[in-house]
């Protein structure tokens, strides 16, 4: 039986993230206004299956959200609205809702498309979640996100890379027109410095567009092609243009790739892309993947801009403690790069460390280097995404969690910092419809070292916390926070903390896997 591992992200890049510091004052109340959250793609095509998962953030306020299906026939069906109690997270299988939806409105189209979800409340932040996509007999296993909209007045591409491990690696981009009116949009390939153009396609208000990658560069006659960027630029309002693709071979190996926001500045600095987990070696024993398994990393790097020197900074653990290493990787304009990390490691992270984080950092004026790293089975048939992002902060939300018989989760935290940390997490979850939550003791994490935090034996192990709570072991899924109570942090870097204050350099993530062919989304920030 295989079993995927995958790992997705939180892109906190302006048009395409939704941010996730967020904070409820009891002195000052902000007026109730609407915002709407937009994910790019969902299917219920013969053996895939797609799950909603929404969490509240707000500590006091229940929010009604009304999610709309937009089909790929042009038409959307409204649900009936679903209630979101006070830090609930919530799951809803769209396979159901896709077969509830009136004949009438789904002929014409495939079973796919795109959705939305709408709701009231203080700021945007208050809802959060994704939709997952699987498909376990082709061991496929994707998630994307609900991303909120800012008023932008100039558009802005977004970008991103592909790669083709061998001959049989497919896969697609998902667009969503995330906006009230009509946008064109206009994508191409960038291959070695060269620009291909596709067909222009015009998307009606939630409209999703797939880009299928091997097709589309086959019509370019680029059938060699294994690696590039992605560019997608369009006409039309501003902040409008989501996208998120995938990568998938049908038989164990399962990625996606993200898109980011172009950032252009007068002046060079440093930009680091980050991810706290990737696997190298012997599998963890705790994944519960046969002894035999040995990952393999790969790490793709795209270059949109000129000549640039990047530092790859690479931390990991030991019994004698932390250690980290560094090495240079030239990209020339307009260059990819795939690079066999296991191989570059070897002799230098010691036999039996399964895990270590990775900083990908270069200087610039535009964000200009995109990176894909995913850890594969020397067979293939298990691989694990490890997010690369820019993200870091001082408090941070994670949507959903999930631990029992068939799957279990692990949250993985970086810091960042020259200065150790203190770290607070705390799981949310309602049992008989009433809000719980169980408060992990304080972590401290040493200067550039990263922890997990294994979500299945806290459950397993019914250990009560500070005020004698446990998690009933009936308990399967929920939410999380994390935010830091201690340590340094360097100024001058760029975010907000959910106070207000300078955002502390800590890096968050989860993992989380299923025995049941299915893995879903992890992410960093």
């Amino acid at each position: 039986m295989k079993r995927i591992l995958s790992i997705s992200s939180i892109l906190f890049l302006t048009v395409i993230a939704l941010t996730v510091f967020v904070w409820q004052s009891s002195s000052a109340q902000s007026e109730k206004v609407e915002f709407k959250l937009w994910s790019s793609y969902w299917t219920v095509e013969p053996g895939f299956t797609s799950t909603l998962e929404m969490k509240n953030n707000r500590l006091e306020e229940t929010i009604d959200a009304q999610i709309a299906l937009y089909l790929s026939n042009g038409r959307h069906f409204y649900l009936d609205p679903v209630q979101l109690e006070p830090r609930r997270t919530v799951v809803l299988d769209l396979n159901q809702i896709y077969e509830s939806i009136p004949e009438s409105l789904r002929a014409g189209g495939t079973s796919e498309g795109s959705l939305a979800v709408e709701f009231y409340s203080e700021n945007f932040q208050a809802i959060m979640g994704g939709v997952t996509v699987a498909k376990p007999e082709e061991s496929i296993a994707w998630n994307f996100r609900l991303y909120s909209t800012f008023p932008l007045e100039r558009i802005i591409p977004v970008r991103g890379l592909f790669w083709f491990r061998d001959q049989n690696t497919d896969g697609f981009v998902a667009t969503q027109n995330a906006s009230d009116d009509f946008i064109t949009l206009e994508p191409s390939f960038h291959i070695n410095g060269q620009k291909h153009a596709l067909t222009r396609v015009q998307l009606s208000p939630g409209q999703t567009h797939k880009i299928e990658l091997r097709k589309q560069l086959n019509q370019l006659g680029l059938q060699d092609v294994t690696a590039g960027g992605i560019v997608l630029d369009y006409q039309g309002t501003g902040d409008a243009l989501r996208a998120h693709g995938v990568l998938f071979d049908k038989q164990g190996f399962s990625s996606e790739i993200d898109f980011h926001l172009r950032d252009a500045r007068e002046d060079a600095r440093e930009f680091t892309l980050r991810t706290p987990r990737f696997a190298l070696g012997p599998a963890d024993p705790r994944l519960g993947l046969p002894a035999s398994i040995n990952f393999e990393p790969a790490l793709a790097l795209h270059n949109f801009g000129g000549p640039v020197l990047v530092t790859l900074s690479v931390g990991y653990r030991t019994a004698e403690g932390s250690q980290e290493h560094q090495f240079a990787v030239s990209l020339e304009a307009g260059q990819t790069q795939l690079l066999d990390l296991g191989e570059r490691l070897q002799g230098v992270v010691p036999q039996g460390v399964p895990w270590a984080s990775l900083e990908v950092s270069y200087l610039s004026s535009q964000n200009q280097v995109g990176a894909e790293l995913v850890s594969i089975s020397g067979e293939g048939e298990h691989s694990i995404r490890s997010v690369m992002n820019s993200v870091r902060g001082s408090a941070a939300e994670g949507w959903f969690w999930q631990a029992g018989a068939n799957s279990n989760t692990f949250i993985g935290i970086l810091n960042t910092d020259t200065e150790e940390a203190t770290v607070r997490v705390k799981l949310d979850y309602y049992v008989d419809g009433e809000r719980k939550s169980y408060d992990l003791p304080g972590l401290t994490i040493p200067a550039r070292v990263s922890e997990l935090i294994d979500v299945g034996q806290i459950i397993a192990s019914q250990e009560p916390d500070a005020d004698g709570d446990v998690i009933p072991a009936g308990v399967t899924v929920g939410g999380y926070r994390v935010r830091k109570t201690g340590g340094g942090a360097r100024q001058g870097l760029g975010g907000r903390g959910a106070d207000g204050g300078p955002a502390d350099q800590v890096a968050f993530g989860h993992l989380q896997h299923r025995l049941l062919l299915r893995l879903f989304f992890n992410f960093s920030f």
